[in-house]
């Protein structure tokens, strides 16, 4: 290294700018003299700056060479990249390496292995003291001693670590405000501007996409289907051919499962259940079940009804032919009484009202076998 010089950048309109930055030079530079780095062109600012000033760098120094020295295209000088008629993005080459560098690192100065030694005499005292019920309290206290020895190098080590951390805190937050925030609120704002435009597109596509889904169910005659049974993700990155295709691929689904159902017997009570879920297996599946439990409930309550009419025909012919009969005092050359004698038979009774009319007749003073 020759020497070292103070630059700075040169922006577009060929005026120095922003900070003076320490480079290394092999040659002789004068103040205002033109300088490249890295194919970026600078303006010398200062010269003779001492050489310690340099050492803080190490290898990361970097070098400028005289305008002259390098010859360098149109396309590297460029400060600002253009992007469209109206739209420019940052070009990184104009802040330079130098924009953020740590000027010297924390110097710590520690002790600890002599430190060491010392923790571990007086561990080794402590290890070796013995433990009975008469020393206990002796080896409670080294312990505790031990412990306030470790809680106080604890601290001196927070604190340490404190004042290392403060300025990187400071510079932190300050590079937060100055750096971050911006690009976070430029890039929220550019997103949520995209979106809109993204939206606005998605939603004109979605109107011509469903405008062609009711031109199909028109044309195949089916008058109860919404756009969203078709479920279809209308997406930028899908065509609008494709998207049209799934229309009508669905529309065409639902009329072959119209038309068939059309065959069927109980076809409208099918249908029925198919715009239910549009699934043509499971609408008759449902009706058939549906359609056999009506007949079981039919059949037991025919069978029921019949059972109590054969229990209220059985009771009418037993009070039939057990109604009293009054018997006066004979009258002179009356004929005798002839008291009749019925015979019935009970059928599909259980033996619970065979006993019930068993104790009827009993009860009743009627005569039977």
């Amino acid at each position: 290294m020759n020497g070292l010089v103070k630059c700075k950048f040169i922006d577009s309109d060929g005026n120095p700018r922003g900070q003076a930055y320490t480079y290394g030079t092999l040659e002789a530079l004068a103040e205002g003299e033109i300088v490249l780095s890295g194919g970026k062109k600078l303006i010398v600012v200062a010269s003779d700056i001492p050489l310690k000033e340099g050492e803080i760098y190490g290898d990361k120094l970097k070098y400028v060479t005289a305008a002259g020295a390098d010859k360098t295209s149109e396309e590297e000088t460029k400060t600002v990249e253009s992007v469209g008629a109206d739209t420019a993005v940052l070009d990184e080459s104009l802040f330079g390496d130098e924009l953020i560098v740590v000027e010297q690192l924390p110097v710590i100065t520690e002790r600890l292995k002599n430190l060491s030694e010392i923790i571990d005499k007086g561990i080794s005292a402590a290890l070796a003291l013995p433990v009975s019920e008469g020393s206990i309290a002796t080896v409670k206290k080294a312990r505790a001693a031990l412990n306030n020895s470790k809680n106080r190098f604890e601290e001196r080590r927070m604190a340490v670590k404190k004042s290392i951390m403060a300025p990187y805190e400071a510079f932190e937050k300050v590079y937060r405000e100055y750096v971050t925030s911006k690009f976070e609120q430029a890039d929220s704002l550019l997103k949520e501007r995209i979106g809109n435009i993204e939206n606005a597109e998605r939603a004109r596509v979605r109107k011509e996409v469903e405008a062609y889904f009711q031109e199909c169910c028109s044309s195949r005659n089916i008058n109860f289907l919404l756009f969203e049974d078709a479920k279809i993700n209308v997406t930028l990155s899908a065509s609008l051919k494709n998207l049209k295709e799934q229309a009508k691929a669905f529309v065409d689904r639902v009329a072959e499962d119209v038309a068939s159902i059309d065959t069927m017997e109980n076809k409208e009570e099918i249908l029925v259940e198919y715009m239910q879920g549009l699934n043509i297996s499971k609408a008759v599946a449902t009706v058939n079940i549906r359609r056999k439990a009506i007949e079981e409930q039919r059949q037991r309550l025919a069978e029921t009804s019949a059972q109590t009419a054969a229990e209220q025909a059985a009771v009418q012919k037993v009070e039939s032919v057990t109604a009293p009969v009054k018997l006066g005092p004979p009258e002179i050359n009356q004929k005798p009484v002839v008291i009749p004698k019925v015979t019935f038979s009970v059928f599909n009774e259980t033996k619970e009202r065979l006993i019930l009319i068993k104790q009827f007749l009993t009860d009743g003073g009627y005569k039977y076998e």
